[in-house]
Order: structure tokens, then sequence, then C-alpha cells
């Protein structure tokens, strides 16, 4: 059976301790040692975080529009091997030291029963365009892969975000970049909006003709933005 592109899924319907301004203990106690109470170890631990995370995102909204996905399917009414990418260049986002990534957080639009797809991450060692060098494979070429895991994906034809954990430092001033990648069968496509992105989103679909990743844009989907970003800490 012959596989093609599609836009509209389907119709209708991701403790610390030390001495803190306390005295030395005598030799006849047994431990003056003081710590923190954990409350205040919590509330700065919270306010650390609060200066230090960020979350990197190149659409205009984070929120799902049905049928804007897109993606290689075929016409037995499963979807062939899909790979949706961003590349987040990290000195525009004033990301210039090692920048550790917690989640992948990405939507998805429809998944007919339950699904695993892998996420994978790396660096980019070239400039991004109208498509990207990922050599033979998904994730070769000017990739260098930095982690790699894999996200449970619910039966959903009403939308559903899903947060894939991580923890991987990306070296510094690099391009990351971030592959969901779905195998051949099933039907499953990533989440998408129309509201306007920064950057594009790049698909690969060896079933309908791509082997190298390409903007949606060039495939004739230039208002489907992928809803696919990260978050870590700088």
């Amino acid at each position: 059976m012959a596989a093609r592109w599609l836009l509209v899924v389907i119709a209708g319907t991701a403790a610390c301790e030390g001495a803190v301004g306390g005295r030395l203990p005598r030799h006849d106690e047994p431990d003056a040692r003081v710590t923190l109470d954990a409350s205040a170890d919590a509330m700065i631990d919270a306010m650390i975080d609060a200066r230090t995370a960020i979350t990197l995102t190149q659409t205009s909204s984070q929120v799902l529009v049905k049928n804007a996905s897109a993606g290689c399917a075929n016409s037995g009414g499963y979807t062939e091997e899909n790979e949706w990418y961003r590349v987040f260049d990290l000195p525009s986002y004033g990301i210039v030291d090692p920048f550790h990534v917690e989640q992948v957080v990405f939507a998805v639009d429809t998944s007919v029963g339950a699904k695993t797809v892998n996420v994978k991450l790396g660096s980019y060692n070239g400039t991004p365009g109208g498509s990207l060098d990922t050599g033979n494979s998904d994730f070769g070429g000017l990739v260098t892969l930095l982690a790699s895991t894999t996200a449970s994906i619910p039966a959903t034809n009403t939308g559903v975000v899903v947060t894939a954990e991580v923890g991987v430092d990306v070296p510094a001033s690099s391009k990351l970049i971030v592959e969901v990648q779905s195998a051949q069968g099933g039907y499953f496509f990533i989440g998408a909006t129309n509201a306007g992105e920064s950057r594009p989103g790049y698909l690969r679909a060896p079933g309908c003709g791509r082997s190298s990743p390409v903007t949606l844009a060039t495939i004739g989907f230039p208002n489907t933005h992928l809803l696919l970003s990260v978050t870590g800490t700088k």
C-alpha cells in the first residue's frame, strides 16, 4: 500500500548539613552542630531553582490545535516511521555555560492504542536551514548523540501532553537537537499548533521519500508548528 502525507489525523476528533552561625561546641558537649531546618532548606532550593530554571520553546503558543499535525501515513491505516525535530541554539537563549536538560515535553495529537516512542537529544554541529544533516540514520551526520530515552504514549483522540525525563548535560554554546521518533505501525502523530514559531520544526519520513529531515513548510505544511520543548537549568 502506498504511503502518503497526512495533515488531518482523525477527523472529528506529553541535605546539606553544616554550621550556620553557630558557636563551636565545648569539649564536654556531645555534638553542637547546627543543621538547616527542612523548611528553610526547601525554600532555598526553590529560590535556586526559580533563578536557574529555563524552558526552551520555539512556538508562540503551547496550546494544541487538533489536526494541525503532519506526518507520513500508509493507506492501510497506520503511520510510517516518522521523526520530528527541533534545534535550539543555546546562546540565543542566553545560555553560554553547560545546560542541564531535565525534561523533554511534547504534545500528542492522536495515538490509536498505547505506543512507545524514542526521545533523543544531541548537539548539532552545523547550521540548520531548510534541512538537517543527520547522515544515513536518524541521528548521525552532524549530530553527536548525548542521551536517549523512551516515552509511553496513551491512546488519545483529544490530545495529551507527554513528559520524558532525561538528565543530561549539553556542552556550552551548543545547538541542542531534540527528536521524537515513532516507528512504523500503530497510529501516532505528534501535537502541533498553528499560532506561529520562531524557528522551524523538521520531519524525517523515509516512507514518504524524505530520508533527511526537512522543514514542514518544505513539504507543504507551513502552519504545522511542533509543540516540542525542553526544560532544564543553566
